[in-house]
């Protein structure tokens, strides 16, 4: 364990000042670790049990937990199979280890003294007061820094969000380069979540394409004519009852799902349909 040996500032330098924050109650992710001899083999065993007063009340979400300095790793320490680091919590004074890359435990930047209260955000604490106005977080704790990313975000668990969960390019036309890449009367569910087309023909036959179990998409349709009929084809999971017959011009609105419709294909499933909506341009 790294120990501070004077006043001066190098003594810090080795000094681990890691902090992580919990995603989820904690307390069944946070052990004691201690290691026993056989007399007769000499033989050490190290075992890891979860820390005595520990519960999922007392170890909740958003509980920023700071490194000691300790660590277990495998082969050094016995009945180890994966790296693990010590932490404490100021709040309940407890100290244990943790899997610091378990999904139960993200990176929390918190390079200031631990007997500091934990932070809010800066120039919101108070409304109007000395450091300005309040912004969309005003009074609320910081629970980490935001994530800006061009790769890919996958998961195993799920995706839990106060606000909304929504993509840049949440919305696809299909006319103009839509047409010309892909066709006017097929949906690439791969590209969008909400899919809008003008409808000025009497018939067309929509398909679906790269649609995955899951997959949630909304069609918009502008509907400029009497008697245009829609036919959901191929890719479309309820083809033989997704037809409709529009008695009049407005906005309709159908949503579907991906589901297995067999051998592994993938068909979108229609689950509402709404409309005519009129409106006045």
């Amino acid at each position: 364990m790294a120990t501070i040996g004077s006043a001066s500032s190098s003594s810090y330098e080795n000094t681990s000042r890691r902090s992580y924050i919990s995603t989820m109650a904690f307390n069944l992710d946070f052990f004691t670790y201690t290691t026993s001899v056989d007399s007769t083999t000499y033989a050490t065993t190290g075992t890891l049990t979860t820390v005595s007063g520990a519960t999922s009340v007392n170890s909740p979400l958003g509980r920023v937990l700071r490194e000691t300095g300790r660590k277990l790793v495998p082969g050094a320490n016995p009945g180890i199979t994966v790296y693990m680091v010590e932490v404490f919590d100021n709040t309940t004074f407890l100290r244990g280890y943790i899997n610091p890359n378990s999904p139960v435990f993200a990176p929390f930047n918190s390079d200031r003294p631990a007997f500091m209260e934990e932070p809010y955000v800066i120039n919101q604490d108070v409304p109007g007061g000395t450091y300005g106005t309040p912004g969309n977080f005003a009074g609320t704790q910081n629970y980490g820094a935001s994530v800006l990313t061009r790769g890919n975000i996958l998961t195993d668990g799920y995706v839990e969000s106060g606000g909304q969960i929504r993509c840049l390019q949440q919305s696809n036309m299909l006319d103009a380069a839509y047409i010309l890449a892909y066709g006017n009367s097929v949906v690439n569910v791969a590209l969008g979540q909400i899919f809008t087309r003008n409808f000025t023909g009497a018939a067309v036959t929509l398909s679906a394409i790269s649609a995955s179990v899951g997959d949630r998409i909304t069609l918009v349709a502008n509907v400029q004519n009497t008697g245009v009929v829609i036919t959901f084809g191929s890719g479309f999971a309820d083809a033989g009852n997704a037809v409709f017959n529009v008695t009049g011009v407005g906005l309709y609105t159908y949503s579907f799902i991906g589901v297995d419709v067999g051998s592994g294909v993938v068909g979108m499933y229609e689950t509402s349909r709404i409309g005519p909506l009129t409106y006045t341009a």
